[in-house]
Formats: C-alpha cells, sequence, structure tokens
C-alpha cells in the first residue's frame, strides 16, 4: 500500500492514466477510513487527487510490488508506503473489527502510541498487522495528522511473492 500527499500542482500523467476514484478496503472507502480519523484530531477531510494515485501506483505496482523504495514525483510532498494486506480472505486473519487498510494505517499512528485519540490500541493493532510501528518514530504519524496536506492518491498493489502472514518477509532472490 503507498500513499502519497501533497498540495496541489498540475502534472500531465494525470490525465493519461487517471485513477479516478479511492480504492476500498472490506467495502469500505479508504478515504472514508482516513477522513475518519483526520476528524479525530480536527483536521479537514483529503481530497482524492488522480496524480498523487497515480504517483502511489508508480511507487508500489511498477516496482513490481517487491520493494519499497520511496518516489515522489513533481508536486508530490510527502509518502508513506507499507507491506500490508487488502484481502481478509487471502490469510484468514482476524482484524478486530477493523478493515485491512484501517488496521495498517492505525499502525502508522502507532509511531506515536501516546497519542490520546487512539484510545490505547496500539498494542492490539500491531498484533494484527504483525509489523507493529509502536513507537518507531519514523515519521508516518506525523504526515498523516499533518494541517499541511490537503490532498492524497494511494494505490494497492499485489505481489505474488509475498507471505501475507509476514508482510515484511523479502521473497527468496530480492
Amino acid at each position: 500500500m503507498a500513499m502519497a500527499m501533497a498540495s496541489p500542482s498540475p502534472f500531465s500523467l494525470e490525465k493519461r492514466y487517471p485513477i479516478l476514484s479511492p480504492p476500498s478496503s472490506g467495502g469500505v472507502s479508504i478515504l472514508d477510513t482516513i477522513n475518519k480519523y483526520r476528524s479525530k484530531y480536527g483536521l479537514p477531510e483529503l481530497e482524492w487527487l488522480p496524480r498523487l494515485a497515480l504517483n502511489a501506483k508508480y511507487t508500489g505496482h511498477d516496482a513490481g510490488g517487491k520493494e519499497l523504495r520511496h518516489c515522489l514525483f513533481p508536486g508530490t510532498m510527502a509518502q508513506v508506503i507499507t507491506p500490508a494486506i487488502n484481502d481478509e480472505g487471502v490469510c484468514g486473519r482476524d482484524f478486530k473489527g477493523y478493515t485491512p487498510f484501517e488496521a495498517f494505517y492505525m499502525d502508522f499512528l502507532c509511531e506515536v502510541p501516546t497519542d490520546a485519540a487512539l484510545g490505547g490500541k496500539c498494542p492490539t493493532v500491531g498484533d494484527i498487522t504483525s509489523i507493529n510501528y509502536l513507537g518507531s518514530g519514523v515519521g508516518h504519524h506525523d504526515i498523516l495528522v499533518s494541517r499541511d496536506y490537503s490532498k492524497i492518491g494511494c494505490f494497492f498493489t499485489n505481489n505474488p511473492s509475498a507471505n501475507p502472514m509476514r508482510p515484511l518477509d523479502r521473497p527468496v532472490g530480492l
């Protein structure tokens, strides 16, 4: 999963290869999930921007879904990427009422586990995702709760070599 965030600026590929609407996870639009959490912080909703979704697609899909490397197109101000699962059925994992996207999104927020808006749910979220950014301080939390961004794009890509039970394991040969 890759998300790119920015202030608006023109980008020519957006017109040629639009990703017109946000993907969903567990039947819920990821944009609705993101904005639900932003409202907990008193932040304005983010607007979907196809150009940023294209940047996220390039970051994940065009790298073959195998490598996590940030790639910021002109006008993109921030990016968060993670190996994740967007299909509960693929692994039989109990997401404890969260959509898969929501669990991984919350894991980013749990870089600051003392954040009152998370209601002490970080240990549970870390157990669900098996990634557990708990207290890591990588910077995803600060990006996702920033007032500096008004637009977002996201893209899910498939890595057929990935182990859905341990998404951080690198496939053999990489």
